[in-house]
């Protein structure tokens, strides 16, 4: 068995320029050499700008994975490429095949996993669960001391996203901290002038306080795969720091489960919590404040979409009030029959400035909801995002809102979202008058009815109706019969006989053009739940008729025409003719 080291020796060998000829401890005998020899020959090739080499791991009898050395991830890796999606390789030197595709079963394994391969021992069968792990491009941040330290895995993607969607200048704030990391042009701050050498930086947004970052220029961190069930989780020996069971039917017996977990590992590093649509009631709720207590970097809890109601607000109300976080929360609480009751709950609990973002949309939240809503803007210094869409606040509750929030001088919200609310002009009014007053309030969802331009003047607009939104299957089936009718319009062909008839094209053509766009409008607009103005659809009606009544004069000019040709014929007069009809040519 190739010794692990040799992956440790492989990272960042061709960037240091290394030898040809293997390390001592790597020239243990001939194959070893060889294989040194070729995975540093493969490792040249990898520029800066890939991803880097494949890795990876097999799952061993207790459940955890451990990757494959970078020898054996070079073998697996260019059989695959050699042989396609189906295909097979044994693996030098020892008694194992990795399979992958259709070819990814065994005795014990009848179909292929999820992941597509497998490792079976050709001795007695067994067989192990294959996984290529997901890789990202490595960055480091440089210290006060002067040392680099790398950024973990999640954190490099996150940058090596930002990066390639960017360009070559641009700037990313790294999520759920003040932290932002600038490249190229932007890599500047008030405490570095002029881009470093590395052309990266990180500038704290809080203080300024800036640092080096730089892409190294060797290898890759594996990125291993979310888990996706309570088990997996429980299979780790401490509390990552995004936990996502997302949409994954928890209900309250697993809920219990999993918080059984976190707070028996101690959830010191868990900044993420994803939990919604589990069908989560009041017992799973109690569960999670009686684990999270310690949690004091958790900075998002997403809880949207369950079944908590007033009593698991509340519960969750518990947890703000206890919890000792050291950073502001940003709570999702959208979808969970939350009335008055849960929502003062909340409210009172945050009053300490635990949160910077409180999500209680498609909740039953009313003008009495709006009001403990509006108490809290009137003190809160933290809130910079609310989300209250789809509810059931009037004028009463928005006027409320709008009032706390040009109270309060130190607010600092900055998005306020109230889309699908069933308040007038009232409510719209003070409104504008909160976009004009509140010096950090830029945004404000409303069905569309606020903006604020250039100026930083309020521009009200008309209010959208709200449509009843159509199925995608329905809107997609009715874009296929518009588009349909649009290319037949187009297709159609006139009468070509004359001057006149030149003339009878030319309109035929306009008219199929005017059916192309009214098509395109409808199109359009059954996506976003809009139609054509009724002025629009009037004009395009009477160009119709229009057309109609001239189809009608054409095919009477058509048949005289050809009337008059035959009757010439029969005098002698004509002898050969052709007419062209609807793109055919009639020889006559």
């Amino acid at each position: 068995m190739v010794p692990h080291r040799l992956a440790s020796m492989l990272r960042g060998a061709s960037e240091r320029g290394a030898s040809e000829e293997p390390p001592a401890e790597a020239s243990a005998s001939p194959q070893i050499k060889q294989r040194w020899k070729s995975a540093l020959a493969f490792a040249k090739t990898q520029t800066r700008d890939e991803s880097g080499p494949a890795v990876f791991s097999h799952q061993g009898p207790d459940g955890a994975w451990e990757p494959y050395d970078a020898a054996r991830c070079l073998e697996i890796a260019t059989a695959m490429e050699a042989q396609g999606p189906d295909g097979a390789v044994q693996l030098e030197g020892i008694p194992f095949e990795v399979r992958w595709g259709s070819k990814a079963t065994s005795s014990r394994v009848a179909t292929p996993p999820d992941e597509g391969m497998i490792q079976v021992n050709i001795r007695n069968d067994n067989t192990r669960i294959v996984r290529r792990e997901q890789t990202v491009e490595v960055f480091s941040h440089q210290g006060p001391d002067g040392s680099w330290e790398n950024y973990d895995a999640a954190r490099c993607e996150e940058i090596s996203k930002a990066m390639k969607d960017q360009g070559p200048d641009g700037a990313i704030q790294l999520e759920g901290i003040p932290f932002e990391v600038r490249w190229g042009a932007r890599a500047t701050s008030s405490r570095v002038a002029t881009p470093p050498a590395e052309g990266m930086i990180q500038v704290n947004l809080k203080n300024d306080n800036t640092r080096i970052v730089r892409k190294e220029a060797s290898g890759v961190l594996a990125v291993k795969p979310q888990p996706a069930s309570v088990g997996e989780y429980e299979a780790l020996e401490e509390v990552p720091g995004k936990v996502d069971l997302s949409f994954k039917e928890l209900g309250d017996a697993k809920t219990r489960k999993l918080a059984s977990w976190i707070k028996r590992t101690k959830p010191i590093g868990l900044e993420g919590l994803f939990l919604a649509g589990n069908q989560i009631g009041e017992p799973g709720a109690i569960s999670l404040r009686m684990a999270l207590g310690t949690a004091s970097n958790l900075r998002v809890l997403d809880l949207a979409m369950n079944q908590l109601g007033d009593a698991g607000a509340s519960e969750i109300a518990q947890l703000l009030e206890t919890l000792s976080t050291e950073h502001t929360l940003e709570l999702r609480l959208g979808t969970n029959d939350i009335s008055s009751i849960g929502v003062k709950s909340i409210c009172d609990a945050c009053a300490n400035g635990a949160l910077h973002a409180l999500f209680l949309d498609n909740n039953c939240v009313d003008d009495d909801a709006a009001i403990h809503v509006a108490a809290l803007l009137k003190t809160d210094t933290k809130i910079k995002h609310l989300r209250l869409d789809t509810n059931g606040v009037g004028d009463s509750g928005v006027q409320a809102i709008a009032k706390a929030l040009v109270a309060n001088s130190e607010s600092v919200l900055e998005h306020l979202e109230l889309d699908a609310n069933p308040f007038g002009r009232g409510g719209t009014r003070h409104l504008s008058v909160a976009l004009q007053k509140c010096p950090h309030l830029t945004k404000i969802d409303a069905d569309r009815r606020f903006a604020r331009d250039d100026s930083g003047v309020s521009q009200p607009k008309s209010r959208r109706k709200l449509m009843r939104p159509l199925s995608i299957d329905a809107g997609r089936e009715r874009r296929r019969e518009i588009w349909d009718r649009a290319r037949s319009a187009q297709e159609h062909q006139g009468l070509i006989l004359s001057g006149e008839g030149f003339v009878v094209q030319t309109w035929r053509i306009i008219v199929a053009e005017l059916y192309a766009c009214s098509a395109a409008l409808e199109a359009i607009g059954m996506g976003f739940g809009w139609r054509p103005p009724a002025s629009i659809t009037a004009t395009l009606f009477a160009v119709f008729v229009f057309d109609i009544v001239l189809s009608f004069n054409t095919s009477f000019v058509c048949r005289v025409g050809i009337n008059q040709c035959i009757a010439s014929m029969a005098s002698g007069a004509l002898r050969h003719t052709t007419l062209r009809v609807d793109g055919v040519e009639v020889d006559i």
